[in-house]
């Protein structure tokens, strides 16, 4: 499991707990003077935190882009083999598509400079040739795609090719599993 509770003695000789998630910390408590203090805040993090009440500012709810941009590949490292008949990787390849035929077809793209609009025909030619491999490695087609066609969104703004790409990497992820 990799969300875990981790029990430790602070230099002052308290006891904390750490909340980690892999091996990233999220979040620790104070110290107490026993361990079995900690392991008391550990049961009643258990017990309450489902029902606490979040205090604070209220947070907007993340744009698409920032879940995309958070989004991390489920079983980074395993090659897979894409189904080329389900549903998902058809809605994926239409996506895809529709991108490219909206680059290609543009020889001006008033958002993008020549050498700008060059490396983004080259990454969606690159990206076509990654996604039709017998075999893709999830997490590299998945950096790639995000760091070639969220810039691309960003750039293009309210365009259409903007949408596009955003809906491609919202099928992509919808695709390999993951959650946005």
């Amino acid at each position: 499991m990799s969300h875990k509770f981790e029990i430790y003695k602070d230099r002052a000789g308290e006891f904390r707990v750490r909340f980690k998630y892999n091996e990233e910390t999220l979040f620790s408590t104070g110290g107490y003077a026993s361990k079995a203090s900690a392991y008391n805040a550990i049961e009643s993090i258990k017990r309450n935190g489902p029902e606490a009440l979040t205090l604070g500012e209220e947070f907007p709810e993340p744009s698409i882009e920032d879940r995309i941009r958070a989004a991390e590949a489920p079983a980074a490292d395993r090659l897979v083999k894409f189904d080329h008949n389900s549903e998902a990787f058809k809605e994926f390849e239409s996506a895809f598509v529709a991108l490219k035929k909206e680059i290609s077809e543009r020889n001006n793209l008033e958002f993008l400079g020549s050498d700008e609009l060059e490396l983004t025909r080259a990454e969606i030619g690159t990206f076509g040739k990654l996604k039709d491999r017998a075999l893709v490695r999830i997490r590299n087609l998945w950096q790639f795609a995000v760091n070639a066609f969220l810039w691309l969104a960003e750039k293009a703004g309210e365009a259409i090719i903007s949408t596009l790409a955003v809906a491609l990497l919202v099928s992509l992820a919808k695709l390999v599993g993951i959650e946005l």
